[in-house]
Order: structure tokens, then C-alpha cells, then sequence
């Protein structure tokens, strides 16, 4: 501690200072944000995906977020946007020529988890046309819906040359929708740009929503218009009940007379005839010729003495 003769005490010894605010390193986070999963924050591995908001994504891990959502620990705080497959679009990435066939990422074979800790650590994406290195020093673009990435400065030029529609042909996107800027969503934008990303993918939800609406109510206003015009068309069929048919004793023709006569006969012949029950207390008088010769055995006296007596 010191003031004791041995040992010279200093003001940080003997006064409690604030600590120095630790302040992250961009350059990290820029590193990690453009090479490594949103919501797995593994290594970027082929198929990747992007959500309109410009965040990467490994196919597999949001896949999995989806059947699962319980299992991300941050899925819901970062991937609460995305529904289903639909709002994200497959991304068409060139592979960096300094990695090398073998070092290329891919999801047969997956980067290890601490691929980013190499000393020099080499991007491995580019863009196509300049192979400047997709590290977050330079903007990347991705075209929706055919997942086209690109730099913006390639993009720039592009434009200027005017052979953006000859590019997008030649990559396979399709020109059925309008070659505007919104249909380029930047990849991990600044915080301004990420609100108005926001906003742009609200408003489309909304547009989507009430498109949606309007074509319902307008498929429901012309099934009551041909209604209307046709009646009997679209008129549901009655439900009718199925009953099973009930089998009937006689005819039904036959007159009331008949009806007690057949009855009367047959209720006749019922009482000439025992019942296996009761026929099984007597015995076959057939079956043995020396049993009750006088004919006064019964079931009450069959096997007594009394049947022997006189």
C-alpha cells in the first residue's frame, strides 16, 4: 500500500478512479457483421440468404429457426420479421479466387467456428465485376428477387453506362418488374438506412395486405354479380338426409285380414315347436327302446327310484 518506508504509494493506490469506458472495436464488429451468421453468428457459409432489411443469414440455421423458434436464443430479437422462406431471397455469391476451390465455404463442408480468429483473414466473398472483397470496407447490393449481389460503386458505373437491363439479363433476373433502386436492397446498411429500410418493408406488407383485401372483395362482388345474373348456377344444392330403407313383413298391398291371419299361423306354429332350451330337460324316447316303456318318466322322476316303483 505503501507510506510505510518501503514502497512509494501512487494516487491510483490510494484514490478510487472511474474506469475507462471499454469502447468495442468497429473494425471487429464490422468483420464479424459481414462474415459471419445474424442469427447463428456462425461462419457465412453457402446457401445464403438475405431478409429485406439486408441481414445475412445461413439457410440452414433460419430454417431451423423457423420449424423451431424456441431453440435461437436471439431468433426472436433478430429474425422476428421473417415468417417463412418467402421473405427472403436466395443470394447469388461469388466466391473469392484468393481462398481457392478447397477453401471455399459451403454447407457440405462447414467453416469452423473460429475461422474468424485467423490472423489475416481473407473475405470470402467478392463482387464480380471489380472482386473487391465483401469485408464491409465497400457497400454491397443484392437485386430482389433474383439475389444478384454486387458492389455499389459496380452498380454506379453500371448505370452510367446504361447496361443495368443487359446485366440483368445476363445473370438471369427477371425484367418483369421495374429496374428502380428499391428493387436494390443494400446488405448490412447503416443505422439511417436500416430505418428506412424498415419503413420501405412496412409500407410493402401494408401495400401487400390491402392488395389482398381489394382482390377478396372484389372476387366475392363478382360471385354475388353472378348471382344474380344466373340464379339457379349458384344456388347450393339441398341437403337432402339418407335414411336406410326399413324392410317390410309383407307387402305393401296386402290388406289388414291378411295381416292377422299370417300372424295367428305363425304364432300358431311357434307353440308346436320347443324351444332347444326346454327340449334339452326331456329325453328322445327314439334314443333308448328300454327307457320309460309305461311312459310315466319325467324330468322330475328321471334317474329316482320312484320310476322303478310300482
Amino acid at each position: 500500500m505503501g507510506a510505510d518506508g518501503g514502497s512509494f504509494a501512487k494516487r491510483d493506490d490510494l484514490i478510487k478512479t472511474k474506469k475507462a469506458t471499454v469502447h468495442a472495436d468497429q473494425h471487429e464488429l464490422q468483420r464479424l457483421l459481414w462474415h459471419t451468421c445474424a442469427l447463428s453468428k456462425e461462419p457465412l457459409r453457402q446457401p445464403v440468404v438475405s431478409c429485406a432489411l439486408g441481414k445475412l443469414y445461413n439457410k440452414e440455421a433460419l430454417i431451423s429457426h423457423l420449424l423451431d423458434p424456441a431453440s435461437g436464443s436471439d431468433g426472436h430479437a433478430v429474425a422476428s420479421h421473417i415468417r417463412s422462406l418467402k421473405d427472403v431471397t436466395t443470394l447469388k455469391l461469388t466466391t473469392n479466387p484468393a481462398l481457392g476451390p478447397s477453401s471455399s465455404p459451403s454447407s457440405d463442408e462447414a467453416a469452423p467456428v473460429n475461422a474468424l480468429d485467423a490472423v489475416k483473414f481473407v473475405a470470402p466473398f467478392v463482387c464480380p465485376i471489380s472482386l473487391r472483397e465483401m469485408n464491409g470496407s465497400t457497400k454491397f447490393v443484392y437485386r430482389r428477387p433474383g439475389g444478384y449481389v454486387i458492389s455499389e460503386a459496380s452498380l454506379k458505373e453500371i448505370r452510367k453506362a446504361g447496361a443495368e437491363a443487359t446485366l440483368l439479363v445476363d445473370v438471369g433476373t427477371s425484367l418483369s418488374t421495374d429496374t428502380s433502386s428499391s428493387q436494390w436492397i443494400v446488405i448490412n446498411p447503416r443505422a439511417d438506412e436500416l430505418e428506412a429500410a424498415k419503413v420501405a418493408w412496412e409500407a410493402e406488407r401494408d401495400c401487400a395486405k390491402d392488395a389482398k383485401r381489394k382482390f377478396r372483395a372484389s372476387k366475392r362482388k363478382a360471385g354475388d354479380n353472378t348471382g344474380c345474373l344466373h340464379p339457379n348456377k349458384t344456388k347450393p344444392p339441398e341437403r337432402t338426409i339418407r335414411m336406410a330403407p326399413v324392410g317390410l313383413a309383407i307387402k305393401a298391398g296386402s290388406s289388414v285380414p291378411l295381416l292377422s291371419s299370417s300372424l295367428a299361423a305363425k304364432l300358431a306354429a311357434e307353440k308346436t315347436t320347443l324351444s332347444p332350451a326346454i327340449a334339452s330337460l326331456y329325453v328322445d324316447p327314439t334314443a333308448d327302446p328300454n327307457h320309460d316303456k309305461d311312459g310315466r318318466s319325467t324330468w322330475m322322476t328321471r334317474g329316482a327310484f320312484t320310476r322303478y316303483a310300482g
